[in-house]
């Protein structure tokens, strides 16, 4: 007799997690002057990050099946499957059976024998030789604004990563997935850079301040596709009075791809439906199919069983491939202009009020895709089969893929062995990012009496935030002003007054309204697109929300000093539906009232 039964096993005991951090530094160097201004340092630098953490009341699967498989032997005892029957070969004398019948039934020797306690160890080191001069040329030549200022310099970095699951853990016998080490290569990093600062004029008439800047740096990767990149960036500040300084730069930067985009540790994932591009069904449907496919020795016909036939590739089942890192990728490039006015008038001492406006665009941005779009990237390329799609999958000679059980071939199931993983499904550098806006900032500082006060506003305008990761449409825009993290109105304003040895502090925190959907065109219109679910919720957007701040200090001595303080004065709760579980939606308080005091000491 069988039957099927569902149970809540509070009783295998609470998951719970223990973690341990430990970290050191160790810092050395010398620095000093010569050629009687210009000054020098070399600086070493190491650390150490290793931590630790064990999670509790995981269960073993394979054991807990063992377990619960439980039936009596020839002597009538109750004993577990695998001890009772006819075969020797898969006996566990450590098994346990377990009654699951009633709360607290389980047996403490039968939860010593399933319930597992998962470690993982993850250990980080970083060595960093720096060497820099500093000084100008006030020794051989001075412009009309002053002497020009430079740094050379160069560093070195050096780092190694290490995490690993405890074996049971790691070789998926509990509820968690299978992960297996992570053991990266160490990543070297070799930097040559100098920064240049030109004062062309000073001190004459619309020309209080004239002067250029700029800067470059020469990298060198040893992992990945990165090799050698070069950063650069321009600047000009000219002040026609006193009270006025204009400034605008342009920089180009790059980020190189980390360890963990390079080497994260693979798991193996299913791509089911297949619709193989090189198919002579399907490769009509692009211009470039027969050349890349021909290219790459995806054959035109099959055969299986003495039989011929037009080549299709219809999988029997799912194939398989890895989910994971991509050692090929490169380096995400980004390309800013700002441009900006600085006021302080000297009628009113103190004021000083900063426009500026930034425009960003990142190119060959770090994305992932999924199996199929990257099988249809590698043969659809009007630039042939070398690139970094095909570079990911593995076909067999006969034209299948090397993850493939089997094809549909004359009306017929046809099965064979795998030969490998059919692709690696993970991150490329297509996508594209653009955002810009203005930020402007006013602050005002004077003594009041017995008291340095000073006041601050800052505002932030979102003109526009936008991911373009559709590698088929590449114009597609993914708006993401207005979801949370994004809003396209933000601003601060702070006051605070310093009594010397007493402080009072004031702050308040304005966040714009962001759409209730994850996305914002689930509801919204984008680039004249419908919005993909006008009704999704009841409303659009979380309304704006303020946030008011308040904070005291006191030093009680010249050693010691008390603070205390309540953030969210006024409890605003966080829309009704946030967590606070992802990056973005802590834009919100998601604790309420918050309330604070601590003492600093001097030793």
């Amino acid at each position: 007799t069988t039957f099927t039964a569902q149970r809540i096993n509070v009783d295998f005991g609470a998951r719970g997690e223990n973690h341990r951090r430990e970290t050191y530094r160790i810092v050395g160097g010398v620095e000093g002057t010569f050629n009687t201004d210009w000054r020098y340092e070399l600086a070493f630098n190491y650390g150490h990050l290793d931590t630790f953490y064990a999670t509790s009341g995981n269960v073993n699967v394979q054991k807990f099946i063992r377990s619960q498989n439980a039936v009596r032997n020839t002597a009538g005892a109750i004993v577990c499957g695998v001890n009772a029957d006819a075969s020797t070969t898969n006996d566990d004398p450590a098994c346990v059976p377990v009654n699951l019948f009633g709360k607290g039934a389980p047996s403490a020797a039968a939860l010593n024998y399933f319930v597992v306690n998962s470690t993982r160890r993850e250990e980080a080191d970083q060595y960093d030789v720096t060497a820099f001069v500093s000084g100008d040329l006030s020794q051989l030549f001075e412009l009309p604004g002053g002497p020009i200022g430079f740094s050379l310099g160069g560093e070195y970095r050096r780092e190694t990563a290490y995490s690993a699951f405890d074996e049971v853990t790691r070789s998926g016998a509990t509820f968690l997935n299978a992960i297996p080490i992570f053991d990266p290569p160490a990543q070297v990093v070799k930097e040559l850079y100098g920064e240049v600062r030109i004062p062309l004029l000073k001190d004459v008439p619309f020309f209080q301040e004239l002067t250029i800047n700029g800067a470059g740096r020469v990298s060198d990767y040893n992992i990945g596709a990165t090799g050698t990149v070069y950063s650069y960036n321009a600047g000009l500040t000219w002040s026609p009075i006193r009270d006025i300084r204009l400034r605008g730069s342009y920089a180009r930067s790059v980020r190189a791809p980390t360890q963990g985009d390079l080497f994260s540790s693979p798991s193996q994932t299913f791509l089911n439906g297949l619709v193989d591009p090189c198919s002579q069904i399907n490769i009509r449907n692009n211009p470039n199919r027969v050349t890349n496919c021909a290219a790459a020795g995806v054959p035109t016909t099959q055969t299986f069983n003495g039989i011929t036939e037009p080549f299709t590739n219809v999988p029997t089942a799912g194939i398989s491939g890895l989910n994971g890192s991509n050692p090929n990728l490169r380096e995400e490039t980004a390309d800013s202009f700002t441009g900006g006015v600085i006021i302080q008038p000297s009628m009113v001492p103190g004021l000083t009020l900063s426009v500026d406006y930034y425009n960003i665009k990142i190119t060959n941005v770090i994305f992932s895709l999924l199996p199929q779009t990257i099988i249809n990237q590698c043969y659809d390329s009007p630039s042939g089969i070398n690139n970094q799609y095909c570079a990911a999958l593995t076909r067999n000679p006969n034209g299948t893929f090397a993850g493939q059980s089997g094809v549909t071939h004359a009306g017929v199931q046809i099965a064979f062995p795998t030969t490998g993983q059919s692709f690696l499904s993970g991150p490329f550098n297509f996508a594209k990012q653009k955002t810009s806006g203005i930020d402007a900032d006013l602050s005002y500082s004077r003594d009041i009496g017995p008291a340095k006060v000073t006041l601050r506003g800052i505002v932030s305008y979102l003109i526009n935030r936008d991911n373009y990761t559709d590698i088929n449409t590449p114009s597609f825009i993914d708006q993401q002003k207005f979801e949370v993290g994004d809003p396209e109105w933000a601003g601060s304003f702070t006051a605070n007054a310093d009594f010397g040895m007493f402080d009072i502090n004031y702050n308040m925190r304005y966040i714009g309204k962001q759409t209730v959907a994850t996305q914002f065109e689930t509801q919204n219109s984008v680039q004249g697109r419908p919005a993909n679910n006008p009704d999704a919720f009841p409303f659009v957007f979380y309304p704006d929300v303020t946030y008011h701040n308040l904070r005291v200090g006191a030093d009680v001595t010249d050693k010691f000093r008390f603070y205390a303080g309540m953030d969210n004065v006024f409890d605003r709760q966080p829309p009704y539906d946030i967590t606070g579980t992802t990056g973005a939606q802590g834009i919100f308080e998601n604790v309420g009232r918050f309330m604070y005091a601590g003492i600093e000491a001097k030793f």
